[in-house]
């Protein structure tokens, strides 16, 4: 499992995600990608808060996309009786 950091408002990570990931059936049978939207996120000393680097709405953007991460996988693992 290899895991791609990325931040939800970022024109790099959109543009690699979009562009330049290419995987193939092949390469996706031996390497598994586990989306992660906290690229350049930061916990706060003390106060367990959440510092991103494009602001608050970036903040709120990578917890929608952990949310639809979470759900998608828990349909489809249910859609496929794995559980």
């Amino acid at each position: 499992m290899v895991g791609l950091y990325y931040e939800s408002f970022d024109d790099r990570s959109r543009n690699f995600i979009s562009n330049q990931l290419q995987l193939s059936d092949q390469l996706m049978s031996f390497v598994g990608i586990d989306f992660v939207p906290w690229g350049r996120t930061n916990v706060s000393d003390g106060t367990n808060s959440f510092i991103c680097y494009g602001g608050p709405d970036e903040c709120h953007a990578d917890r929608i996309h952990v949310i639809i991460f979470y759900f998608f996988f828990i349909k489809c693992i249910k859609y496929f009786k794995l559980i």
